[in-house]
């Protein structure tokens, strides 16, 4: 299967500090904390004020130009469906707890075959869509479904599968991602939930994205510029 995180990012593994957007100067001063340390993107998050629309707006402000074209700005804008938000100006990628692999197998193949007729329709290539499958709060699923629901969701046009542990806060097991690693060969994994400079280490083996902001900030809503230079250090440290 194909690694679009090397595709686009032309690195084995990134980190991608996740900006609780509260209001826009201090989303913006964090997402400039996050570049200024070594992250290699940035998610802005519809939790803690914003409401999406704004947070949308603020994302194509941030987004890279023509004379810093490698700036990645995502969203993850809660409560909307991927197929949305793809015409945005300036989404670099999306971000959705839920890639719809779960359910009866219509619903999953409407999920999926509507955002890759979307992404066709506006030649949205470069984008990346970075899926939940397994992802907290979500119905627990077997090991042996798991890989099979990933590779569904890979097959199915979701870039970068992405998961978590049973809640914020609290990483998987480096068991259930070395499963989806096996099941996905190659396919580009990431985590979202429990990262920290301390613990990236296990997983740098199985993973390629790094979706933190917990783990590294001092209060709700504020990056911790020493937190992210060493997460940053750990995620490119891995050979």
């Amino acid at each position: 299967m194909m690694n679009r995180i090397k595709q686009v990012f032309r690195k084995q593994r990134v980190l991608l500090p996740v900006i609780h957007c509260i209001e826009e100067s201090q989303a913006r001063r964090n997402v400039d904390v996050a570049f200024e340390n070594g992250a290699d993107g940035v998610f802005l998050i519809n939790q803690g004020g914003m409401d999406g629309k704004a947070v949308l707006g603020l994302a194509a402000r941030l987004a890279g130009t023509r004379d810093d074209p490698a700036r990645f700005v995502g969203v993850n804008i809660l409560g909307a469906s991927p197929s949305t938000l793809i015409d945005k100006d300036g989404v670099a990628g999306i971000w959705s707890d839920d890639a719809g692999v779960h359910g009866d197998a219509s619903e999953m193949m409407n999920v999926l075959s509507g955002f890759r007729a979307e992404r066709e329709q506006l030649r949205w290539g470069r984008g990346l869509w970075f899926g939940g499958v397994g992802f907290k709060y979500q119905t627990p699923i077997s090991d042996e479904w798991l890989g099979k629901m990933a590779v569904a969701a890979a097959l199915g046009g979701v870039d970068v599968i992405t998961t978590s542990g049973m809640e914020t806060g609290q990483p998987p097991t480096v068991e259930k991602i070395e499963l989806l690693a096996e099941a996905l060969r190659g396919h580009a994994i990431a985590i979202a939930s429990g990262i920290t400079p301390e613990n990236v280490a296990s997983f740098l083996p199985f993973a390629h994205a790094f979706l933190v902001a917990t783990g590294i900030e001092r209060v709700f809503g504020e990056l911790d510029p020493h937190r992210v230079r060493a997460a940053a250090e750990a995620v490119h440290s891995a050979r």
